[in-house]
């Protein structure tokens, strides 16, 4: 075990929080609402990513039709396909990304 006095003497002080004699100026509530935001952004991506993934899926498929009635279904299955993509909130990712990254560094320009 390690004792507070060397402590310094191992780890650089900035990288400490003045509980550890350190320079490192923390905010716990500060750091909570980041990791709850940045788990919820990757709760969001990855849900995106599961649903892109599935019209991928369903896009490679390559089974054509027989006739004119099952090409005319088909077309209808690509449209739903199309709107479904369409629907995809990738722009909102990208934006909900860009808000919390801008968060993050805003919170640490106030901490210095």
């Amino acid at each position: 075990m390690i004792s507070l006095e060397a402590l310094p003497k191992i780890i650089d002080t900035s990288q400490l929080t003045s509980d550890l004699e350190g320079t490192l100026s923390y905010d716990h509530a500060n750091w909570l609402e980041t990791r709850l935001a940045v788990e919820e952004f990757s709760w969001q991506a990855a849900d995106l990513l599961d649903r892109l993934d599935d019209l991928q899926e369903d896009l490679s498929r390559s089974d054509f039709a027989d006739d004119v009635s099952g090409a005319k279904h088909k077309i209808d299955l690509h449209n739903e396909m199309k709107k479904k993509i369409m629907k995809a909130p990738v722009e909102d990712i990208d934006l909900l990304a860009l808000a919390y990254f801008i968060n993050i560094i805003r919170t640490e320009k106030s901490s210095i």
